[in-house]
């Protein structure tokens, strides 16, 4: 790999329109690509034809032209730019203003630039944030075959990386990401494992992070699943970064609600997505989709081979 290559892999690509949340979101990018080495990537989307607002690009009246969004566009970055310059010039910072809605539009420049991560800020809490404002994120999470976070605050900068570990080797994308990623900041990395028994008849355990055995009555079992763990998904990345701090839990909770209480002390929570399919999705939900909605701190959602 020449050093073209190997700069373009560590680019971090972040969605800007000026709103605070977006400013979030930049400030998340501009640290991480601070760590990474390469170059920070703001993209303001225009579609002068929008069937929804997006918080990632530009919301058009009817008929305003291509060119004025453009326009637009470039004054808000070029905005940007000379605050990034000012407050970190360290880096280097880059600008792209696709046409179309802002979720291809992200996902085609990161594509372009083989980032190492796609950065959007959060939705809110409320249901109708997440509804109106919501689709761009859940459009990325769907299409995204590359870490996406959500910059939901700036969480606890002295915690831990907190990350979502299953048994069965669907989490293994996460974890490696987690891993780097605590590396790189000097953090501690939290490997949480849970379990709940089955809510629906016939669907098998509840929402988790891929398929495991229900215990039920059997918590005592949590230090031997750790142990398992550390010998099975995370020996690679033990092996792969002997330095790093990792703290293993295996507890008899819902996988959902156990990842969102270690969150609240987490400075970046990390999640991955698993193949249930369309059905148990609806009847479900998603671990990685609720994370990225409603936690207290930024979420990485980290696709591997399956699907979300």
């Amino acid at each position: 790999m020449n050093g073209v290559d190997a700069m373009r892999d560590r680019a971090v690509v972040v969605g800007y329109d000026a709103s605070p949340n977006s400013r979030d979101a930049v400030r998340w990018a501009a640290r991480e690509a601070r760590r990474t080495g390469g170059p920070l990537i703001a993209v303001y989307s225009i579609d002068p034809n929008p069937v929804a607002p997006s918080f990632t690009g530009a919301v058009a009246p009817e008929g305003l032209d291509e060119q004025t969004l453009r326009k637009a566009a470039e004054q808000v970055l070029g905005e940007l730019e000379q605050v990034l310059s000012e407050k970190a010039g360290d880096i280097e910072v880059r600008t792209s203003i696709p046409l179309g809605h802002a979720a291809p539009g992200l996902l085609a420049v990161a594509d372009q630039e083989n980032a190492e991560v796609v950065v959007v800020g959060a939705t809110g809490h409320t249901a109708v944030a997440r509804a109106v404002l919501g689709s761009t994120t859940d459009a990325l999470l769907r299409a995204a075959r590359r870490p996406v976070v959500v910059a939901r605050g700036a969480g606890d900068p002295d915690g831990d990386v907190v990350v979502g570990i299953a048994g069965d080797g669907s989490s293994n994308a996460a974890v490696a990401f987690a891993a780097e990623y605590a590396t790189r900041h000097g953090k501690r990395l939290r490997a949480v494992h849970g379990w709940t028994a089955d809510p629906l008849p016939g669907l098998g355990p509840g929402p988790g992070l891929g398929a495991v055995e229900v215990w039920g009555t059997h918590p005592e079992r949590g230090d031997e699943v750790a142990d398992e763990l550390v010998r099975g998904p995370l020996a690679p990345v033990l092996a792969a970064h002997p330095a790093i701090s990792v703290q293993v839990e295996a507890v008899p909770e819902p996988p959902g609600q156990v990842l969102m209480e270690r969150a609240a002390s987490a400075s970046l929570l990390v999640v991955g997505t698993h193949g249930r399919g369309a059905l148990r999705r609806m009847l479900l939900g998603s671990v990685s989709h609720h994370a990225a909605h409603v936690a207290p701190c930024p979420v990485a959602v980290v696709h591997g081979k399956c699907e979300l």
